[in-house]
């Protein structure tokens, strides 16, 4: 509880903010999946948040040689799904043709929206980008565009 005379926390506020992130395409890696996403694949190379050029760090490696190589399988994307609670991080997302049962993509984040569904950043096969996705359970989710470039920096 506060203190007398501090205003009560607003309990909506977290929500809200991690709204704005993902709206930003800015992506929250939870402990639960910590392990699942390489940097390119959340567009952190996209978002000038991983530097090629200094520092030694566990993976890096293959993460330089992700980047030089230019063997990025997966980009983060947004997506709002219509309907359901919000997948948990890590959740499979999967194609929405019938009959294709392989996941395409991983939900890295995801929040409920007010107005009813879900939004969530997900690393999506590029291979599949153009095409619909689905959470496991649920209609297919619209793609909404992020606020910078899905291409390399130049």
């Amino acid at each position: 509880r506060p203190a007398a005379g501090e205003a009560e926390p607003d309990a909506g506020a977290d929500e809200r903010w991690r709204r704005l992130d993902l709206e930003a395409g800015l992506p929250f890696v939870r402990a639960g999946s910590a392990e699942r996403f390489a940097p390119q694949h959340l567009n952190l190379d996209l978002l000038d948040a991983v530097s090629f050029d200094k520092g030694c760090y566990p993976g890096q490696e293959v993460v330089a040689r992700m980047h030089y190589r230019g063997r990025i399988k997966h980009r983060t994307r947004l997506l709002r799904f219509p309907d359901g609670a919000p997948a948990e991080p890590g959740a499979e997302l999967f194609p929405a043709a019938a009959g294709d049962a392989r996941a395409c993509g991983r939900v890295a984040d995801a929040c409920a929206l007010p107005e009813g569904g879900w939004l969530a950043l997900a690393p999506v096969r590029i291979a599949s980008a153009g095409e619909p996705v689905r959470a496991a359970a649920g209609a297919p989710a619209a793609a909404l565009p992020l606020p910078y470039p899905l291409t390399e920096p130049e």
